[in-house]
Parts: structure tokens; sequence; C-alpha cells
């Protein structure tokens, strides 16, 4: 079962802190989820139209070039759009299927241990 945010001010400002500690190649792979989410979410459409349905995690065109903290500033946008945690309130999802998460304390910047 997944919580909707609410927390303070210091623990949203942790959860970004944490996020912008993930590596640029982990901050890629959540990104390829929130695409691939916009794409199931879109499909319904794209079959009405008739129109070629885009498949697989692919990222949008350019989305690689962009600086790494760019990237940071997407996700946290598209986690806060969201705002689900883990029960408990302890992890902030910042993927769309709560696979990757970030701590909102940010002396326990790891989810690995949940």
């Amino acid at each position: 079962m997944a919580w909707e945010w609410s927390h303070t001010d210091q623990a949203y400002a942790a959860a970004e802190s944490n996020l912008r500690d993930l590596s640029r190649a982990e901050l890629l792979t959540i990104l390829r989820e929130w695409a691939h989410r916009d794409r199931v979410d879109g499909n319904i459409l794209r079959v009405r139209l008739g129109a070629k349905r885009p498949g697989g995690f692919r990222l949008p065109v350019g989305m690689r070039q962009l600086a790494t903290d760019t990237l940071a500033d997407i996700v946290w946008e598209r986690a806060s759009e969201l705002s689900t945690c883990t029960s408990g309130g302890y992890y902030a999802y910042v993927c769309p299927y709560g696979c990757h998460m970030v701590s909102f304390d940010r002396a326990d910047d790891s989810a690995e241990d949940y």
C-alpha cells in the first residue's frame, strides 16, 4: 500500500538531495520508466486514432544529452506530481512503479534496507 506525501519542507529537501545523489545511469533508468508510463497511458488514444504505438522504455529524443542536474530536475518534478511514498512515509517513489525510491531522511539516503 502506498501513501501520499505529507511531510515537512525539510523532508522534501532531504528527498530531493538524495535524488540528486543518484548516478546519471540511474536517473536515465528512472526517466525511461516515466517514458514507458507516458506511452502506456496514451496508448488508448493512439489505438483509436490508428497511430503506430511506440513501445519499450525509449527516452524522448535528446534527453540523454541533457545535463545530470536537468535530469534530476525532471525526475523530481515527475515524482512530486505523483507524490507517492511507502507506507509510513519513509521513502518517496521517484518512478511511476515504486521500484526506485529515495529516503525523506538525509541521514539515511538508501532504500535498500526497506
